[in-house]
């Protein structure tokens, strides 16, 4: 049965046993247009690649597969990208007893992925035309005032993070706008 109104998904990456995580946070960067455009442009005649170079250029080639337009319905295998995160962060290449790769959190797994590809996206923002790190980055005022002292001026600090957490209790099931 074919049908003209039917839209043809592909799959995402293959999971390679517990590898869950690593392919939802490559799907999920793939999502962001600048961020993918600025791994598109991204500079890969690097001699001697440094960690976050090597990381970005993993993620670059999931990338490239995902959007093969020669690609089948057969998901990419990310082998590159397993090992390369392996290699760099070998914290996600432990086993269980049988030698099973372990599960691992996928928010520990966007952090440093996150982290390590930005920075070598930033280092080479004259090729990419923008400092990546901005799209992600929020800024938080600080101002601290000492209650007991009336004299002591406001002090005012400005910090920068990358993450907004949000922690949940486990009786809430649903999160509604």
């Amino acid at each position: 049965m074919c049908d003209s109104n039917t839209i043809r998904l592909l799959s995402g990456q293959k999971n390679l046993g517990n590898t869950c995580y690593m392919n939802s946070v490559l799907q999920t960067f793939k999502t962001i247009p600048k961020r993918k455009d600025g791994l598109r442009r991204f500079n890969q005649g690097i001699q001697n690649p440094h960690a976050n170079e090597k990381m970005a250029i993993a993620v670059q080639s999931v990338h490239k597969m995902l959007d093969n337009p020669r690609r089948n319905s057969e998901p990419p295998v990310p082998f590159f990208m397993l090992q390369t995160l392996h290699n760099i962060l070998p914290q996600f290449s432990s086993r269980d007893k049988h030698g099973h790769l372990e599960q691992q959190y996928a928010n520990k797994c966007f952090s440093e992925i996150q982290r390590m590809s930005l920075n070598a996206l930033s280092a080479n923002k004259e090729h990419i035309g923008m400092d990546i790190r901005e799209l992600f980055c929020g800024r938080n005022q600080v101002r601290q005032k000492c209650l007991e002292c009336e004299d002591e001026p406001v002090q005012s600090t400005t910090e920068e993070f990358y993450q907004l957490s949000c922690f949940l209790l486990p009786e809430v099931r649903y999160i509604q706008s």
